[in-house]
């Protein structure tokens, strides 16, 4: 729940502003996979099964300390995806690897679904959509009391041609 909040509410937001007033396509994923080791091992002491956490998916591409990837072949094999991903999105712009294996759509332009790449394991993908992922409407209707900016993404591309 609190990472709905704080992660993904967020992201969403931003991803659709980014889409909204950027040429260049964006593109969002929703980690699913849980490897043989999780960020959550570390933050609650256990080696309960959590699901996946905040963050381990850059385990699996970064060396960090409360990720081993190499102690099962399914760790190596998302690993590998992973670093094709990366990859392709720092040389072309595009997450798409050279042998793909799945079509990532990038987030449309002030479109009233969030468009974003499921990714189950290294070789489950799927391409989703949500009108409110991580429940933005719920937690943008609650009296919570921090600073926040509040931006209507359907209004920003015009406003922003007005402003040039």
């Amino acid at each position: 729940m609190a990472g709905d909040r704080h992660f993904v509410v967020e992201m969403e937001r931003a991803a659709r502003i980014q889409a909204a007033v950027n040429s260049a396509p964006v593109y969002v994923y929703q980690f699913g996979y849980r490897g043989k080791h999780s960020l959550s091992e570390e933050i609650s002491g256990t080696n309960i099964d959590f699901g996946a956490a905040h963050a381990d998916d850059a385990a699996f591409v970064l060396q960090i300390h409360y990720h081993n990837t190499e102690e099962t072949q399914q760790d190596k094999d998302m690993s590998k995806v992973l670093v094709d991903i990366w990859s392709s999105f720092s040389r072309n712009g595009n997450p798409n690897p050279d042998a793909p294996t799945f079509t990532w759509e990038p987030v449309t332009p002030n479109g009233a679904e969030l468009a974003y790449l499921y990714i189950a394991n290294s070789s489950h993908f799927e391409m989703r959509s949500s009108l409110d992922l991580g429940h933005r409407e719920f937690w943008d209707s609650l009296p919570i009391n921090e600073p926040q900016i509040n931006v209507n993404v359907r209004n920003i591309r015009q406003s922003t041609r007005e402003e040039l």
